[in-house]
């Protein structure tokens, strides 16, 4: 959530984590987002600046995530009243029907869902309306060979996310974009 303070396209909303390590994943994150400073993005050492809009479309899908019973773990609320601060947002026990786990939110909040097998991480990654960025972290290159393969998404990150640079042709599967962008092709409409 550093740059673009959670606000971009390819936001990393969900997160599947495997069963094994989940507890511990969750323990972690819920202290790294609680530490993460937030205000003016023009100061050193903050890592989290202001929201473009006062209502985005996020707000309500953390509305929507308590009241479908995802538990919220961390933040969720606005900070301040000058400015549009929110803190960064992590909901728990979420369900693959809740709207947090189907829909595009644009802003900092992820939704974690845990997994059993890597069947069950490909059925939960590709049952969205929506395929434009993915990422992998394993250590088995078997794992990520499957994943990267099995995953419907424009782009697949491997042990990263946010990794590629603007020369990369960049576009989703489903309702995510429409063809390719970046590169000198990208540029063509635009002339």
């Amino acid at each position: 959530m550093t740059c673009f303070q959670g606000q971009v396209c390819v936001a990393a909303s969900r997160i599947f984590v495997h069963e094994s390590i989940h507890d511990e994943f969750i323990k972690r994150s819920v202290k790294l987002a609680s530490e993460r400073v937030i205000g003016d993005p023009f100061k050193s050492g903050v890592q989290n600046g202001p929201q473009v809009r006062k209502y985005p479309l996020f707000i309500f899908r953390i509305l929507s995530g308590k009241k479908e019973g995802a538990s919220l773990l961390v933040g969720g609320k606005r900070i301040g009243e000058k400015g549009f601060y929110i803190q960064p947002t992590i909901f728990g026990d979420v369900k693959q029907s809740m709207k947090i786990a189907n829909e595009e939110i644009f802003g900092p909040v992820v939704s974690v869902l845990k997994f059993k097998t890597l069947d069950e991480a490909v059925e939960l990654a590709n049952s969205t309306h929506y395929g434009l960025a993915a990422a992998v972290f394993s250590k088995n290159i078997d794992t990520v060979n499957l994943l990267t393969r099995s995953i419907k998404s424009g782009v697949v990150y491997v042990n990263s996310y946010l990794g590629d640079g603007p020369a990369v042709p960049f576009g989703g599967y489903k309702m995510s974009g429409i063809g390719r962008e970046n590169g000198y092709k990208g540029l063509l409409p635009y002339l």
